[in-house]
């Protein structure tokens, strides 16, 4: 049976009208939408007009968990992506997220979690936010459960913060599979279609539309040439992750925010995935949202080639200038973002003699991130540095070995072993950013805010577009950005539905 639409006073099938609109939709419900009958132009009194409830930017997982939540509570929903399918960063994760114990006793139930997390953010966080979101993360599994998306048991993958975290993921085995987050974010847009919303691919969002209260009312978005005004009594920015860009040509969220990143050694495990560049950051942001980042950097690993790097507190990281960039021996997160900051965005590699070197070398056999040589000169030569800086750069590091006083990083003396024997080896380190801390500022009711702190009217944010409001300083470890957008989507549509 086809679905009747009229758009300008004639009858169209609901085949016809995706082909009128050129775009490519999803779910389109009767009586959903009132479109203009212009050619479309940026004019607004040319452009055509699209009218829902609820208006969502961004189809990744915290977009279509805000717009399923809506449309089950009866609301008309649009979802607007730029990309040709829906997905997202979320769609491309693991999908490892955080579940609460379920009577075992052996792992944190709401309250502990919530206090957990609390402590780990040294209250940076929005309280209220944090409370909602850990309060409904089993109801929301098993929300996504009857949706056909079962979630098992997965190992704690965070051993530079244990803790009694319970972890899930769709993989039966318990091994994390590439791109899970595809089953959940194919099974919310079937589930969204079945709602009788609309999902519009390959429409970008160009920018808010705000009256003359400074209330927004909706978005202005282009599709195949036209301009499309989406008006919505309620708007949902849900396209926020920004590492598209990553060590090469950056967007606008990295380029005026995350500088650093641009650096060529420097790269994103979605390279080349052209969604997310920060979107609706930086709308919010014109339209006089509050931006922070505080620790952009953080979500990240170091590789050498295809495996992650063998670091230990005994390693020795400089830049391309032979500079140490941090205390090997501290917190992993801490040498990270040192790293990026210190040069290692730009060139990095570990130092390593026969007393510093990995127990297990045979895991290195022909990867060419590992050099080798008998001499510092030699080695230098294979690094393609400086000679005499080499030298000086180990002298120096192993004078303080001798004294047990590192001068420069105050690293423990227990960690103060010296780069000598033979052969010498120096491993050429990568840092891979596996996603960012830092968006726009939301209260507890996921409600955008202003400058001024004051709500946005009628802004709403859900996922990577606000995770600050949730991480505060303190990137919550595995699991927690899966856990924030499919919860926050939720918490965002609900607050935004009750508000009408």
């Amino acid at each position: 049976m086809s679905t009747n639409k009229t758009v300008a006073g004639c009858q169209i099938t609901r085949r016809n009208f995706v082909q009128a609109m050129g775009v490519t939709c999803l779910g389109i419900a009767a009586g959903q939408m009132m479109l203009g009958c212009s050619s479309g132009n940026s004019s607004a009194s040319d452009a055509k007009e699209v009218v829902v409830d609820v208006l969502v930017m961004g189809g990744g997982g915290s977009g279509l968990a805000a717009a399923v939540t809506a449309a089950e509570m009866g609301k008309s929903v649009a979802v607007l992506e730029k990309l040709s399918t829906v997905g997202g960063t979320f769609g491309l994760s693991h999908f490892e997220t955080i579940a609460l114990d379920e009577g075992t006793g052996e792992f944190y139930d709401a309250d502990g979690l919530f206090e957990y997390w609390m402590q780990q953010t040294g209250g940076t966080c929005n309280e209220e936010l944090m409370r909602k979101v850990t309060s409904q993360i089993n109801d929301s599994l098993a929300w996504l459960g009857s949706f056909g998306v079962e979630m098992y048991t997965t190992a704690n993958t965070r051993p530079d913060a244990p803790a009694p975290i319970l972890f899930k993921s769709p993989s039966e085995t318990g091994t994390l599979q590439g791109a899970a987050g595809g089953k959940a974010t194919t099974a919310l847009a079937a589930k969204l279609e079945e709602l009788g919303g609309t999902i519009y691919l390959e429409t970008v969002a160009k920018s808010l539309i705000i009256d003359d209260s400074g209330a927004v009312t909706g978005i202005e978005a282009e599709s195949a040439g036209e301009t499309i005004r989406f008006l919505a009594s309620r708007t949902i920015l849900a396209a926020g992750s920004f590492e598209s860009g990553v060590g090469g040509e950056g967007n606008p969220v990295i380029n005026e925010y995350c500088p650093k990143l641009l650096g060529k050694n420097m790269y994103h495990v979605g390279m080349g995935y052209a969604g997310n560049t920060g979107d609706g950051i930086i709308m919010g942001r014109d339209a006089g949202a509050r931006v922070e980042f505080h620790i952009p950097y953080v979500r990240g690993r170091m590789m050498c080639g295809n495996t992650d790097a063998q670091l230990s507190g005994v390693s020795v990281l400089v830049n391309g200038g032979l500079e140490r960039v941090g205390n090997e021996a501290g917190l992993f997160r801490e040498l990270y973002d040192a790293a990026v900051e210190n040069g290692g965005n730009e060139c990095l590699f570990t130092l390593v003699g026969q007393n510093n070197m990995p127990a297990n070398m045979d895991a290195f056999e022909g990867n060419e991130c590992l050099m080798s040589a008998p001499t510092l000169d030699e080695l230098a030569g294979l690094m393609g540095v400086d000679e005499g800086a080499l030298t000086a750069a180990v002298d120096d590091y192993n004078s303080f070995t001798v004294t047990g006083v590192d001068e420069v990083f105050q690293k423990p003396a227990e960690y103060l072993v010296p780069i000598e024997g033979e052969p010498l080896y120096a491993e050429r380190i990568q840092l891979l950013v596996g996603g960012c801390i830092g968006g726009l500022t939301v209260d507890g009711c996921a409600r955008v805010l202003g400058e001024d702190g004051n709500p946005v009217a009628n802004l709403y944010a859900a996922g990577d577009t606000c995770n600050p409001s949730f991480h505060g300083s303190f990137y919550l470890g595995s699991g927690s950005n899966t856990c924030f957008a499919l919860n926050s989507g939720r918490i965002a549509a609900r607050e935004a539905v009750n508000s009408l």
